[in-house]
């Protein structure tokens, strides 16, 4: 029961899913603009980019370019067997668990060591540090989880957005780490207390930063931010914050954004933040909150949350309206990880029971079970590439199988943890290398396939 009610409380974090800033800012529209300040630590600057190796396969938000948890990269190798791929670097850095993210062979990380919470750069081809940005943080995590930070940064252009565990957003430059500006979230728009420090991560649509914060008491449960200076552009609801990030699409050649809060599934039209419609969809439990990012299939969109709660999946229709499509307590219930599409049909894992948690597929637009495995990888995250799916597990262990929605087939794990758990931060996957992370390290695994050459050539091999 103790196992139940512990799983049950990380429920509420996003792996996600990430200067004190002035507390003293009356006006929601006022950005602290300081480029050219700021705490940063240039490293290795010798270190130029080469132009050798294509880095058109960035990854530079949570759960991949368009957030669905597919690479774009081809050709790469996922025949390593029961041993695991090789590593190509590894890092120590510090606690958290925010995802890594990569641009223009740039990689990442929010982490936290000591009392300072860190944004740092790395190659994403050798590991050799670039620069940081460090800035301090007073955050402390009342359950037996990490004390942050949690939200995922997102790379957009020149810059990264960064938000850590007391709500503090900061714009970077990629290239060396400067300070653009910086937001005080907690002070700005008088957010409460959450089950954990804040964790949700930000979206990008055209120049906005649009973010589910949970500022009800100003009527700015969700708002989105000008990418360039940091002001407040609009803000809508009064929901209270969750650890999901939103999810965009075009339907009928309308624009929706879909943000799961805290009280339930809010439809907005991300330009100026009207409200098209609201369901509601919570756990009833006090100790739990949504943490699973909607997932979007063609004019569906589906929320869960686990156990408890489940899964609904609403339909949008050509008029605007909407209608309940199907609901299931048990067939897919996330407490957390992250859901993929694919053809139609919706792969993701389980909440963690007695039994443990298992990774499925089912129909996106009948929620009709496809099939289950069950494995030590227990809760998890997925990236899908070429015709496979790579599954990292919160114990450690890393999975590769086929993208069959007809049977699970292909299914194969490394004997051993390759990293220390828990490991709760989702993958990322560019320039043919897979990144993972605990709070002890970050991993860079070499998926080159074996007839391809250091310098990107192919060469025969014999027979």
């Amino acid at each position: 029961m103790m196992l139940l009610m512990k799983s049950s409380i990380y429920s509420t974090l996003l792996l996600c899913a990430l200067v004190g800033c002035s507390s003293e800012r009356g006006d929601l529209n006022t950005a602290e603009n300081v480029a050219g300040t700021g705490a940063v630590e240039l490293q290795s600057k010798s270190n130029e980019l080469e132009p050798t190796v294509d880095y058109s396969g960035d990854w530079p938000q949570l759960f991949g370019p368009e957030r669905t948890c597919f690479s774009q990269e081809t050709d790469v190798d996922t025949s390593w067997g029961s041993a695991g791929p090789k590593v190509a670097w590894r890092k120590s850095i510090g606690t958290g668990y925010s995802s890594p993210v990569i641009a223009d062979c740039k990689l990442i990380i929010l982490h936290r060591q000591g009392n300072e919470e860190t944004v740092q750069c790395f190659r994403c081809d050798n590991g050799d540090s670039l620069w940081s940005y460090a800035y301090p943080t007073e955050y402390t995590c009342k359950y037996e989880y990490s004390h942050g930070p949690y939200s995922t940064p997102v790379i957009a252009g020149d810059c990264v957005y960064a938000i850590g565990a007391q709500a503090q957003m900061h714009c970077l430059s990629l290239e060396d780490g400067t300070l653009k500006w910086q937001r005080d979230l907690q002070a700005d728009f008088k957010l409460g207390e959450q089950l954990f420090g804040f964790g949700a991560s930000p979206w990008i649509e055209d120049d906005k930063l649009i973010l589910n914060i949970g500022g009800a008491e100003l009527h700015a449960g969700i708002a989105a931010f000008d990418v360039h200076s940091g002001a407040t552009l609009w803000t809508s609801t009064d929901h209270r914050s969750s650890y999901a990030t939103p999810m965009a699409t075009t339907l009928f050649g309308e624009r929706y954004l879909f943000v799961l809060t805290y009280d339930g599934l809010v439809a907005l039209n991300p330009q100026d933040g009207n409200v098209r419609w609201i369901e509601p969809f919570k756990s009833k439990s006090i100790d739990t909150v949504n943490a699973t990012s909607p997932a979007v299939w063609q004019n569906h969109v589906v929320v869960m949350h686990g156990p408890g709660a489940g899964a609904k999946c609403f339909k949008i229709n050509e008029d605007g309206s909407h209608e309940l499509a199907w609901r299931d307590r048990r067939v897919l219930d996330s407490q957390f990880n992250s859901l993929l599409t694919y053809e139609g049909f919706l792969y993701g894992f389980t909440a963690k029971r007695e039994g443990g948690s298992a990774f499925r597929c089912v129909d996106f637009s009948t929620g009709k079970l496809q099939w289950s495995v069950n494995s030590a990888l227990q809760r998890g995250s997925c990236v899908a590439v070429d015709d496979r799916i790579i599954l990292w597990g919160e114990e450690g262990h890393l999975a590769v199988m086929d993208l069959d929605p007809s049977s699970a087939k292909g299914f194969t794990i490394t004997d051993q943890s390759l990293m220390e758990k828990p490991c709760y931060s989702a993958p990322a996957l560019s320039s043919k290398k897979l990144f993972l992370r605990n709070e002890r390290q970050v991993i860079a695994f070499d998926l080159t396939p074996s007839d391809v050459s250091e310098n990107g050539s192919r060469y025969q091999t014999s027979n």
